[in-house]
């Protein structure tokens, strides 16, 4: 964790674990405190807690560079969230909560793979880089995984570790553990392996046709805004006093890092367009819009595009990303590993129409102090609203990176064939194959999905402790 989503910390939406549908999926608030401290092992930050109290703004918690991005959202009529938005109240403005480790970004390594009497690496765990996994080698007859086939990097010989049945020493003192196979390679990369081990729609091991369909992702475009360049700290560069300062204090516990001990941002809103009905018939509550709030045009998508346009002197660019929490649309994973839409195109008319509506609330936030005076021109887009701006989403629209669902999960004895994994992640057709990743998500999640998945990895290794497939053997 940290490693990706700039390290927000995001659990799902109240109506998630619903929209799932699965025994034991509930996704319930509980379930997210065993993470984080003190009951789990992953620090959680509210963004202006690391900042301190200097990004106070009329009692609204602020960052730098936003200029009061907060309290024109509560001009504009929006609510702001005062305790991020985990606390119970996600529709609304306010700041992200971030894992964040005196100054340091929090890792599922260093929370999950290190030994915690401090001797390093765990015993147990063996990891081999720059291996390649072909394929999972499975029984015919029986749907038992004996072992993966892979190649090391610069080698044309495949290589085979086969599963054996070992004695676990930190279960039930020495008992048994029912050994196989889990796949972790994400939404993108699972499908591909099952395909090529005789999983998936028409094949010889398991005929599943969900594997690699269902495949979701929170579509975004950017709204890009110039401002008044006012130096200092709110410039996020790394240069000068304000990265000295970060290595002055990063891992002090208690010491206020500075922008440098952030993502470089912290601020978004969570809010709710009122276009149509969920997809399931039903109307939703839930926030379909998701708006992050970068000082500068930082994020990795947009970043490229930015580093070629030419500067001008005393004016810096922010950028609005908004992204759709509640697509329609439906992609898929071919065998050759491609991202196709299912229905040939990436947005449904309902999710263009949802994310213009996210660009022109954006517009109208900008349109309120005390941003109104600080924003010199809205530069892209520069189209107005109607269908001008609906073939601008459809034009700009980007991936985002949250690819979730291409190996749905669902109850055992549910007879959908879509489903691709059961309640306890094993795949149908098989006795000791798991899939412990975004994949089995039937629904993407009500925001960024990392935090999510760390939960799945987390019941996928109670699940392995108790036995794949079934209890443990003794």
């Amino acid at each position: 964790m940290g490693m990706v989503n700039a390290g927000i910390y995001m659990e799902s939406g109240e109506d998630d674990g619903r929209k799932w549908n699965v025994t034991g999926w509930e996704l319930g608030k509980e379930e997210y405190r065993e993470l984080r401290e003190p009951e789990g092992r992953i620090r959680v930050q509210l963004g202006t807690d690391i900042l301190g109290e200097r990004v106070k703004d009329g009692g609204i918690p602020q960052t730098p560079g936003l200029g009061g991005f907060l309290t024109s959202c509560a001009s504009a009529g929006v609510n702001v969230v005062e305790r991020g938005f985990n606390d119970g109240v996600r529709l609304g403005c306010g700041v992200y909560e971030f894992t964040v480790r005196d100054g340091v970004r929090d890792s599922v390594r260093e929370r999950f793979l290190v030994d915690r009497a401090g001797r390093g690496e765990l015993q147990n765990l063996r990891v081999v880089t720059g291996a390649n996994v072909e394929r999972v080698k499975i029984e015919k007859t029986t749907g038992l995984a004996t072992g993966v086939v892979y190649r090391m990097d610069g080698e044309a010989k495949d290589r085979e570790v086969r599963v054996k049945r070992g004695a676990g020493a930190g279960v039930d003192n020495g008992a048994y553990i029912k050994a196989g196979v889990v796949l972790s390679a994400g939404a993108t990369g699972t499908p591909g392996l099952l395909m090529r081990s005789g999983v998936c729609g028409g094949c010889e091991i398991a005929d599943l046709e969900g594997v690699g369909r269902n495949l979701q992702d929170h579509p975004v475009v950017g709204v890009v805004v110039e401002i008044e360049d006012k130096g200092g700290e709110e410039d996020v560069r790394m240069i000068g006093g304000v990265w000295e300062r970060y290595r002055e204090t990063r891992g002090r516990e208690g010491k206020d890092q500075g922008v440098m001990g952030t993502a470089g941002f912290q601020v978004g809103a969570f809010l709710r367009s009122g276009i149509g009905e969920d997809e399931d018939g039903e109307k939703d509550d839930a926030p379909d819009i998701q708006i992050t709030v970068f000082p500068r045009v930082t994020e990795p998508s947009f970043r490229d595009a930015e580093m070629s346009r030419p500067q001008t002197p005393g004016v810096v660019r922010m950028l609005f990303t908004v992204s759709l929490l509640s697509p329609t649309g439906r992609m898929r994973v071919t065998p050759t590993g491609q991202i196709v839409p299912e229905g040939g195109e990436y947005l449904s008319d309902m999710d263009v129409r949802k994310l213009e509506w996210g660009v022109e609330e954006v517009r109208r936030i900008l349109g309120h102090e005390p941003m109104k005076s600080r924003v010199i021109k809205v530069s892209d887009p520069q189209v107005p609203s109607g269908p001008l701006l609906r073939n601008w989403v459809l034009k700009n629209a980007k991936g985002n990176n949250h690819w979730a669902g291409s190996c749905r999960m669902g109850n055992r004895e549910d007879e959908d064939k879509g489903i691709v994994v059961d309640e306890d992640l094993v795949v149908r057709g098989t006795k000791n194959l798991m899939v412990a990743d975004a994949s089995i998500m039937p629904r993407i999640t009500n925001g960024n999905v990392h935090s999510t998945v760390v939960l799945i990895g987390k019941k996928a290794a109670g699940i392995i402790a108790n036995g794949i497939g079934g209890k443990r053997e003794e």
